[in-house]
């Protein structure tokens, strides 16, 4: 799994799931960039930005939780 940030350009290598699990993604699944903290989406190329208000509740808490996660490792 290779594909690069549609905001930043960051390239990733890896994909893991809200547990932890290594994988590759499926088409639909969240991707929240490591490096400029953009919410995407895979698309069954790479990742293109998504509307996080569209998404349900669940799928928003569990992006804001990782969200607060990644703003405590920028220090």
């Amino acid at each position: 799994m290779r594909g690069r940030c549609p905001k930043c350009g960051y390239i990733f290598e890896l994909a893991a799931t809200l547990d932890g699990d290594e994988g590759e993604p499926k088409v639909g699944d969240i991707s929240f960039c490591i490096n400029c903290g953009a919410v995407n989406q895979f698309d069954g190329v790479g990742v293109s930005p998504v509307d996080v208000s569209k998404l349900d509740k669940n799928t928003k808490s569990e992006i804001s939780r990782v969200r607060r996660a990644w703003l405590r490792t920028k220090g």
